[in-house]
């Protein structure tokens, strides 16, 4: 009898114990969700920027004294969408906070070298803006 009384109690230690645990689990969870979806509210306002970074390989191959790769590099001249890569997208607060996310802290995921002259950058609204040397500049692009 002494040992169903000691299985007993050690059966509702353990209920106990269970129980405890699966309170704490549930109170972590609903933390973790609230936070999850908060913070997916923050992202989904933060502007997403497309980054056309200028393919100066085809540029240096167009013609053999380099004009384009010239105008796109130093006056910030825009070509065709085929001079330049596949368009990085980001989320930024702005455009100087884009470029200063590929000049200074890359994201893991961008392989390419950092944003320069000649560069074009288009927002959330489809608005082209072409790095120059000092500032933008509104493009059609």
């Amino acid at each position: 009898m002494q040992n169903a009384n000691v299985v007993l109690q050690a059966h509702q230690i353990m209920n106990a114990y269970i129980e405890q645990t699966l309170t704490t689990i549930a109170k972590h969870y609903a933390t973790a969700v609230m936070l999850a979806h908060t913070n997916a509210q923050w992202i989904s306002k933060m502007p997403r920027f497309r980054v056309f970074i200028a393919d100066w390989d085809k540029m240096r191959s167009l013609d053999d004294n380099r004009d384009t790769l010239w105008a796109s590099q130093h006056n910030g001249f825009v070509f065709g969408e085929d001079l330049y890569l596949d368009p990085y997208v980001l989320e930024a607060e702005s455009i100087e906070d884009a470029y200063r996310i590929l000049n200074i802290g890359h994201p893991e995921d961008y392989q390419r070298r950092s944003m320069s002259v000649g560069d074009v950058i288009v927002d959330d609204s489809n608005q082209a803006w072409v790095c120059k040397r000092e500032g933008w500049r509104k493009v059609c692009f």
